[in-house]
């Protein structure tokens, strides 16, 4: 390949690689922000003195730290493929998110109405 056919396709590409770095960016901080605010409320249920939200808290935390998180990322998937496939059976028309950063990984529910 030569220099010139390299840089064509290298200015072809780097906005989409770009695209796939701000997406990169937007889904970590999301990920951060959510993780931060369960992590909190857990911590909180857990030093709760009420003691059945205690015990829920606690018993929340070791199921998730007591599964592999192969278990966990399997369960995920399977659970979005079924309700989708749920949602699709009861008559829900599922739509792509109207977000940028996630309008092609994201579906929302719209009900038909009748």
């Amino acid at each position: 390949m030569s220099a010139a056919a390299f840089l064509q396709q290298a200015i072809t590409f780097l906005p989409i690689l770009l695209k796939g770095a701000v997406v990169t960016v937007q889904v970590t901080v999301l990920s951060f922000v959510l993780s931060s605010v369960i992590g909190l409320v857990l911590a909180l249920m857990r030093l709760s003195p009420v003691r059945p939200v205690a015990t829920m808290g606690a018993s929340i935390v070791n199921l998730i730290r007591g599964l592999p998180i192969i278990v966990q990322l399997f369960y995920g998937s399977f659970e979005n493929a079924v309700g989708n496939a749920a949602h699709e059976a009861c008559g829900l028309k599922l739509e792509k998110s109207s977000l940028p950063a996630m309008r092609n990984s994201t579906v929302r529910i719209v009900s038909k109405r009748v």
